[in-house]
């Protein structure tokens, strides 16, 4: 049990520049900050790494908006030991989230779905392979960097949709997806497209497991 009750939520995120594109992560943070008992602090990364370092001072709650457990979460865990898992944490949020995909995504003949998540750097990123198991035959998951990157990957399939796996469909979807990765599966022969949406979006179901997560915070502290 955790004693001290004046304890801070510190709510982490990585927000598109664009306004626009940052709103369902801003609407899902103002939900928290509601739904909270605690007094909430935001933090949106990069620009606010110095308020970070800052609250790792105090004894605080972390509840990180983070997808996977990256190079970014690491070093917020080694701040904050009172940090929550990241999304993609455990079997039950990875078939939650892979089933609510597999509902949206609609399988057709000789069509391939590949889910272009962040990645990490050249570190294997070890909740991908794992995820993977939940999706169907037509679903792939690969990385904008690091071991499982898109470079990796050679699909068969004469119609791809890239899919953002990505919270937001901010920078990353817009300029590496958009301009790096189509590019790179279009040779002439196939038809390319990306769904412009964030997970936030497309995947409902991704709101209730971070409230989920703050209710436990809270127990901790009841």
């Amino acid at each position: 049990m955790l004693e001290d009750m004046n304890r801070r939520l510190v709510i982490v995120s990585f927000p598109p520049s664009c306004g626009k594109d940052a709103e369902p992560l801003m609407r899902l943070e103002a939900e928290i900050i509601r739904s909270t008992s605690l007094e909430a602090f935001p933090v949106h990364l990069p620009h606010g790494q110095w308020q970070l370092e800052a609250l790792s001072k105090e004894d605080c709650l972390v509840l990180p908006l983070l997808v996977q457990k990256g190079s970014t979460y690491k070093a917020i865990r080694t701040m904050f030991p009172h940090t929550a898992p990241p999304l993609l944490d455990s079997d039950e949020n990875m078939n939650t989230i892979a089933s609510a995909l597999c509902r949206k995504l609609i399988p057709s003949q000789d069509r391939r779905y590949i889910l272009i998540a962040h990645g990490d750097g050249n570190e294997p990123t070890e909740e991908y392979s794992r995820f993977s198991s939940f999706f169907r035959k037509d679903m792939t998951l690969v990385a904008l960097k690091g071991t499982k990157s898109y470079t990796s990957f050679h699909p068969q399939e004469r119609t791809l949709v890239l899919v953002p796996f990505l919270l937001c469909a901010g920078h990353h979807a817009k300029h590496d997806i958009m301009k790096k990765v189509l590019p790179y599966y279009s040779d002439g022969s196939r038809t390319v497209s990306m769904i412009e949406q964030g997970l936030l979006t497309l995947v409902p179901e991704i709101r209730n497991i971070f409230l989920s997560r703050l209710r436990s915070m809270e127990k901790d502290i009841d």
